[in-house]
């Protein structure tokens, strides 16, 4: 096949490697597909996500969040338990600003799709809740006095 390729004229040949490439890519892109759909349908994939995000979500806090266990049962509901939030050394308030036994959220995928995020329950059982050391870490926005007044 190779040997008459090399016959045919140049734009046969590059349509030949075109097509070829674009075959190639396109099974690529397909099993790649496949594989992110296998990891969310399975609940130890959903789980591995989750935890990587909230990983993320913990180090963008101040301070050290804790979660015990991650579970994402369903495509639909999250469980956490087991969280606690401890402020940074550097604030002068009480050191544990959150403790829950357990967190738990029933929301609709369907929303996503929307780029909407609709949270149908939301169950919570927290022991601990310092709202003034929480507000402390995240000062309120200054006005924007730069701005000019409505115009008359």
């Amino acid at each position: 096949m190779v040997a008459a390729l090399m016959k045919a004229p140049a734009w046969r040949r590059s349509r030949f490697w075109a097509l070829r490439i674009v075959r190639w890519g396109g099974g690529l892109l397909a099993g790649l597909l496949l594989l992110v759909l296998l990891v969310l349908a399975l609940p130890a994939g959903r789980e591995f996500v989750l935890t990587r995000l909230l990983d993320r979500v913990g180090g963008q806090l101040p301070g050290q969040l804790t979660i015990d266990s991650v579970k994402w049962p369903d495509p639909g509901s999250i469980r956490l338990r087991g969280i606690a939030w401890t402020a940074p050394d550097s604030v002068a308030t009480a050191d544990t600003l959150l403790t829950m036994d357990q967190l738990g959220l029933d929301g609709a995928l369907g929303d996503l799709a929307r780029r909407r995020l609709g949270i149908r329950r939301v169950t919570v059982q927290a022991r601990q809740l310092d709202v003034p050391g929480i507000m402390q870490l995240f000062p309120a926005a200054a006005p924007d006095t730069t701005a000019a007044g409505p115009a008359r």
